[in-house]
Order: C-alpha cells, then structure tokens, then sequence
C-alpha cells in the first residue's frame, strides 16, 4: 500500500512537472490511483480475480514504456522545459 501511495505521488510529480509525456505520467497516475483502491478490496475479499488482473496490466502499460523512456530519453529539467516553451 505505501509503494501505491508512493507510485501516485511520484506519478503526480512527473505530470505536473511536465518532465515526461503527459500521457504517460497520467497513465502512472490513473494506474496508481486505481492500486490504491483496489489493494484494500483485494486484501478484503471483495475483488475477484479477473479485476485484479486489470490492475497489474495497467501499472505495466504504465511502468514498462516509462522504464524505457528514462533509458532513451531521460526526464526534461525545469530550465530546458521553460526554454522549450518560450
């Protein structure tokens, strides 16, 4: 549960830091937001299987293709992003 509390806030940092794809670190957020209602429901029974599944492909749909961006790419600084922009 703390890892979950820990993924979202990481994955909210990078969103509003625009420091990787918008769509990916939202995708971080949804699926970190998603493992920390759904651990507790696991845990007490009440999420079947099948469900659990989803959770797990999710956070890899999110985990994998920003694993491979910080290797290619890396994350954009502050000051070269305000450059971009401008």
């Amino acid at each position: 549960m703390f890892f979950a509390v820990g993924s979202l806030l990481f994955s909210w940092l990078l969103l509003r830091g625009r420091m990787i794809p918008l769509p990916l670190a939202g995708l971080g957020v949804v699926a970190s937001a998603t493992w920390i209602v759904g651990l507790p429901l696991q845990n007490a029974g009440l999420l079947p299987g099948p469900l659990t599944y989803a959770m797990w492909i999710l956070m890899a749909a999110f985990e994998v293709p920003f694993a491979l961006w910080l290797i290619v790419k890396g994350v954009a600084s502050p000051a070269a992003a305000a450059v971009g922009r401008a």
